[in-house]
């Protein structure tokens, strides 16, 4: 099984062959070759016909893939890579992730809702809550038309025809990873999973249906599948200040602690434009204190003020450039 699925193969590579500098005297009697990396494995690689895969340049920097242009010595990069291989890593998933595919991004859902608001809700609202969905959100249900408009509002803007789904396609070729937390109401990475291969958690009941094989998939904030039942959505201010006692999560959010404490956690689709993430960082710190294991933020050309945040959170920032 390819473990780099973006990296290009043009013939028949992954299968065993045999050598005899391989012994069961030293070691498992069994192990990977590289036939661009070694004299030996390249030697093996001719006589088997493999293909000879480099992906690194002659400047140290990777030619493809998400780390194209990056060195490949990059200390928070590679340790990230060895704690995939190990599967060691949960990977937590933002609306930024589901952009190229076509849904609406945050500020589009923000858009919609001062739209379908007035002039007169977006006049009462500051240029700082405007930023803000959930302040936006809020300000909705309670002065214009209700929770049940909101939900009717956000289902049709989630009613698109995907685009681009190539991002959640490679997302499902690699099977280290077995757990994924995502704030998105989209269902754009479950549906690139076989449905053989995933598990949807959804809500509590969700959670007697996981298993160590399948990759399970949480729905932190509920799904467009749940619309039907709007105390499942989190999305206003008050959703989020409640979240931790609703009795719809409870045992995600456990399931969510103890994938801080198990794993180490990606973060990948996130800005940071509002500070919902690092309010959920904060919590799960307060919860579990020091048995946190590490945390990486993976995205494009943060400033220095979101270098900074993450820092402070203790979160390791690798730039997707």
């Amino acid at each position: 099984e390819q473990l780099l699925p973006f990296i290009n193969v043009n013939k028949k590579a992954f299968f065993v062959v045999c050598d005899t500098y391989v012994t069961m005297e030293d070691g498992t009697g069994l192990v990977h070759i590289a036939p661009a990396f070694g004299q030996d494995d390249y030697e093996v690689g001719r006589k088997y016909d493999l293909p000879v895969i480099n992906p690194v340049a002659e400047d140290g920097t990777y030619k493809e893939g998400p780390w194209a242009s990056r060195f490949v010595m990059d200390k928070d990069l590679e340790r990230l890579i060895k704690y995939i291989r190990k599967e060691e890593v949960a990977l937590f998933i933002g609306s930024g992730f589901s952009i190229k595919a076509g849904a609406p991004s945050v500020w589009d859902i923000i858009d919609a809702i001062l739209e379908e608001g007035g002039q007169s809700f977006k006049d009462d609202l500051t240029e700082s809550d405007c930023k803000q969905l959930r302040l936006v959100s809020e300000a909705f249900v309670n002065e214009c038309d209700g929770r049940n408009d909101l939900m009717t509002l956000l289902k049709n803007l989630f009613c698109f025809e995907p685009k681009d789904c190539s991002d959640q396609q490679t997302l499902t070729k690699i099977p280290h990873i077995k757990q994924i937390f995502t704030t998105n109401y989209d269902t754009l990475i479950e549906d690139a999973y076989p449905k053989s291969k995933c598990n949807v958690v959804t809500a509590n009941e969700g959670c007697a249906y996981t298993d160590a094989h399948s990759t399970t998939i949480y729905k932190v904030h509920g799904d467009i599948a749940t619309l039907n039942n709007s105390a499942s959505i989190i999305i206003t201010d008050s959703d989020y200040k409640n979240y931790f006692k609703n009795k719809h999560f409870n045992l995600i959010w456990e399931e969510l602690k103890q994938a801080f404490i198990k794993k180490h956690v990606v973060f990948i689709g996130y800005s940071l434009e509002d500070d919902n993430i690092l309010d959920i960082i904060k919590t799960v710190r307060d919860c579990i204190g020091s048995s946190m294991k590490g945390m990486f933020l993976v995205a494009p050309h943060f400033s220095e003020l979101k270098k900074n945040k993450l820092k402070a959170k203790h979160v390791t920032y690798i730039d997707a450039l």
